[in-house]
């Protein structure tokens, strides 16, 4: 975020569709240009979550890649400055403008 966005009336929030996809699809990458630009771009980003976790690979199952990857994404959001529905329901937005 820019520097005059600043918490709690601004907050970042973490983009998870990459880790929607932890298998490789190459059907889908075929279904047409755009798949292919968009699972690339997510297979980047799923890369730097697996490697916040002390991980080269997705783990083989789905249960462990739910338990090591997507719990431990989550909770390093949690944990950091990003907005949750916990975290922003009891600010109200406020009315006036920001200089």
């Amino acid at each position: 975020m820019g520097r005059g966005l600043k918490p709690p009336r601004f907050r970042w929030i973490p983009f998870a569709g990459a880790l929607m996809f932890p298998f490789p699809d190459e059907r889908a990458k075929m279904a047409n240009p755009d798949h292919r630009a968009f699972y690339a771009a997510q297979e980047r980003l799923l890369g730097r979550y697996l490697e916040e976790c002390g991980l080269q690979e997705v783990p083989n199952s789905l249960d462990a890649y739910t338990s090591r990857v997507v719990a431990s994404t989550v909770e390093r959001w949690r944990s950091s400055t990003v907005a949750t529905p916990s975290s922003n329901s009891n600010s109200a937005p406020s009315s006036s403008p920001t200089t």
